[in-house]
């Protein structure tokens, strides 16, 4: 079982509920694998459409940025982390998923400021500054892998660009050769294509995890 969630964008001014909810959620399922597809920050403290700060960092907001970012991600780990304890402590086999890490877009913007300010360059990172262990796969954008025979990724990538369509998925199924699942858009969608020989693949298309949209908080993937 594969568990996704994406574009949580999470800032300090924003109710972290879901994220405890999520890890409840991880701990009562047990999937295999954990995909969180990006955009996980919003990252309001670089924001590239800051055109009159793009290149002036507030070290202030970057810190309570990432100062969120980690107690997000400690709410959901939480229930995982009793979880695992409780098990030790029974001599049962210890819940360890798989666990891949995106990059989104919005994350993104740390690595661009840093090439506009290479003297920042070791001195802020998302790995890093949001405390993601090392035994965690990490994606960066806009990459993608594949997964028991499913593509992920933060949003497909064209010579262009990002894809952005109003048949996105149709398009997205243009370019793999299987299934793929993305997330970016904040929308939920589904497509299906058959193709030579009759096997069907599907496009999938996340939604985004807010307080303020709780129709399509998670997806429950199982691959082949």
């Amino acid at each position: 079982m594969i568990l996704v969630f994406t574009d949580t964008h999470d800032d300090p001014e924003i109710n972290q509920d879901r994220f405890s909810w999520l890890g409840e959620v991880i701990a009562d399922k047990q999937p295999d694998v954990i995909v969180q597809l990006g955009d996980f920050l919003s990252m309001g403290s670089l924001s590239r459409w800051d055109k009159d700060k793009r290149l002036k960092i507030e070290g202030r907001r970057y810190l309570r940025d990432m100062e969120s970012g980690r107690s997000a991600l400690g709410k959901i780990m939480r229930p995982v982390y009793d979880l695992q304890q409780r098990q030790r402590r029974l001599k049962k086999k210890t819940y360890d998923p798989t666990i891949y890490w995106f990059e989104g877009n919005h994350e993104y913007w740390i690595r661009q400021y840093t090439e506009y300010s290479p003297e920042m360059d070791g001195q802020i990172g998302l790995q890093s500054d949001l405390g993601l262990p090392d035994s965690w796969n990490f994606v960066p954008y806009p990459d993608n892998i594949c997964i028991q025979d499913i593509y992920f990724t933060h949003i497909p990538h064209t010579k262009g660009g990002a894809l952005m369509s109003p048949y996105i998925c149709q398009r997205a199924l243009e370019m793999f050769e299987g299934s793929v699942v993305f997330g970016h858009t904040h929308e939920f969608q589904l497509a299906t294509r058959t193709r030579f020989g009759g096997i069907q693949y599907t496009a999938l298309n996340t939604g985004c995890l807010f307080d303020e949209t709780p129709d399509y908080p998670i997806d429950i993937v199982t691959g082949k």
